[in-house]
């Protein structure tokens, strides 16, 4: 674990509960892809959290908003490699459709809205 990976600096954060809420999402976003390495560590496909982090912002999924009924749906793009095999690291099923959005729900691959 390298103590680079943690960037907290709380940009444009001024209060205290702003500043502690932009700590926790960073921390929470470093632990993830630590663990996330970690579980890759025993495959063939190891990988540093900064190629995770640049392949999962490199695959993109494009959210539909239907302008009559105002329903959110995402469909995403052929995973890589590496995406995939993060998927199956942790257990998660990758969607293989569009699906759904709900409001303030997850869809149960990391997309919430």
């Amino acid at each position: 674990m390298v103590k680079t990976d943690l960037c907290i600096c709380p940009i444009f954060h001024w209060t205290v509960p702003r500043i502690k809420a932009r700590m926790a999402m960073c921390f929470m976003a470093f632990s993830l892809v630590h663990f996330l390495g970690h579980r890759l560590s025993g495959s063939k496909n190891c990988l540093s959290p900064e190629r995770i982090q640049e392949a999962l912002l490199n695959w993109p999924c494009t959210i539909l908003r239907d302008e009559k009924t105002d329903k959110r749906y995402v469909l995403s793009t052929k995973p890589t490699k590496e995406v995939e095999s993060m998927y199956k690291a942790t257990g998660v099923t990758m969607a293989t459709t569009t699906d759904r959005l709900e409001k303030g729900r997850s869809r149960g691959k990391g997309v919430t809205t």
